[in-house]
């Protein structure tokens, strides 16, 4: 099964449009939302933990950013309580960053920088920009080695495929 969607995907950017299949993108339709979002907010509160727990995100504390995926119509509105991620209901973040799965996966495996993907119009920040700025600084800000080993194997697993990608094109 991992061969077809890797196939699959490899297909889709042999068609230049570096596009994840629509089974990935659309994981979590097949779960119910309140486990979706505990999952969620779990596996951020694990991969973040020394981050949130040296304040990193504490400016989010009476705010929140939705960071929203736009191939795969998810989204999440996230807040910072007690140094702990919290999701929020959809619709009520100050700021909203979009961009495709893909790319916030190259971003999260520091394959490609946020401004960058801003520049060329393949990352849009709304609402509170200063927010926006903030929150990029601050996951920028994140050094990947820090990270559990789970979470770092996967972003290396994630930067291994992005390098195999980008030498099919």
């Amino acid at each position: 099964m991992k061969d077809m969607v890797l196939r699959a995907f490899l297909k889709r950017l042999g068609d230049g449009v570096p596009m994840l299949p629509a089974r990935v993108l659309n994981w979590g339709s097949r779960m119910p939302a309140p486990l979706r979002n505990a999952l969620v907010e779990q596996i951020f509160n694990y991969a973040l933990r020394k981050p949130l727990a040296a304040g990193t995100f504490d400016f989010l504390s009476d705010q929140a950013v939705s960071v929203v995926a736009s191939d795969a119509d998810y989204g999440i509105s996230l807040t910072c309580h007690k140094r702990l991620l919290r999701l929020l209901p959809s619709g009520c973040a100050d700021t909203t960053i979009t961009a495709s799965t893909l790319d916030l996966l190259r971003m999260a495996a520091g394959q490609v920088d946020a401004d960058s993907l801003f520049f060329r119009q393949q990352l849009t920040i709304r609402g509170n920009v200063a927010l926006g700025l903030e929150t990029k600084n601050a996951l920028d800000g994140i050094d990947r080695d820090d990270l559990p080993f789970p979470v770092w194997s996967v972003l290396r697993g994630a930067e291994t495929l992005f390098r195999r990608m980008e030498q099919t094109r």
